[in-house]
């Protein structure tokens, strides 16, 4: 699977975890990797909404990855 169908998958997955700045995480690094926290703001995890099949067709998934090495803006 390419990477873009696969940040499209993870994207829209029951598995997928965000913060309130919505950086994207998979559960296991989450648990067990992380420890719950974001390691960008410092701000807890909850399970990203899925978007229903419908819209999912309409407004696809962001497959575009955007890394800030400084974290988020309220981190500090």
């Amino acid at each position: 699977m390419s990477e873009p169908a696969l940040w499209a998958e993870f994207g829209n997955s029951a598995r997928t975890m965000i913060c309130t700045f919505e950086c994207t995480f998979c559960r296991d690094c989450v648990e067990t990797r992380l420890g719950g926290r974001c390691p960008n703001c410092g701000g807890e995890f909850v399970r990203r909404p899925v978007r229903p099949p419908a819209l999912l067709a309409k407004y696809p998934a962001s497959i575009a990855r955007v890394f800030k090495p400084q974290g988020c803006a309220a981190a500090g």
